[in-house]
């Protein structure tokens, strides 16, 4: 598949499948946004990019803000004008007992692995709508498809009477 001159965003990309994502498509002659909140990172990586002759531009964001969303689609829109694909694979897990979570922790895992993830896909289709094409693949670790949840006894009785789509274990 031919990437080059396409725009590809890439959240998530200071670690794990974001940056993995990262360095398979560098060498493709696509144009990357790299989207993460460790600017550090980010900047090593566009480097290690660019080294390998790829192109690759650091967007210091929070993907479970709408502010930190809409500053990385603001720099696609003035720098390249246009979006061909978006790879949401930024996200969390907190994993305590749920006896032992804190809802602040909880809020923030929703808040970037679902309605980061719902808003940022908003955004490209914005870009891509009018353009009749792009592509959005989300990314979901394999605990996100398990839907487990940790508890005791109680925490086991009322999530087995109130499952959730991924299933549980209890």
């Amino acid at each position: 598949m031919d990437l080059q001159g396409q725009v590809i965003l890439i959240t998530g990309a200071s670690s794990g499948i974001g940056m993995a994502a990262a360095r398979l498509l560098g060498p493709s002659k696509a144009d990357l946004v790299l989207a993460a909140r460790s600017e550090g990172r980010l900047r090593q990586l566009a480097q290690e990019i660019e080294a390998r002759g790829g192109s690759a531009l650091p967007v210091t964001a929070d993907f479970a803000r709408e502010e930190g969303i809409d500053r990385a689609f603001e720099v696609i829109r003035c720098t390249y004008g246009h979006l061909d694909v978006l790879v949401n694979s930024a996200g969390l897990g907190v994993y305590d007992l749920v006896r032992d979570g804190k809802t602040q922790d909880w809020r923030r895992m929703m808040d970037l692995n679902l309605f980061g993830l719902m808003y940022a896909g908003q955004q490209a289709l914005r870009l891509m709508l009018p353009q009749k094409r792009g592509h959005i693949i989300n990314v979901s670790s394999v605990a996100g498809g398990l839907g487990r949840v940790r508890g005791d006894e109680v925490g086991r009785e009322w999530l087995q009477r109130h499952p959730t789509p991924g299933g549980l274990q209890g």
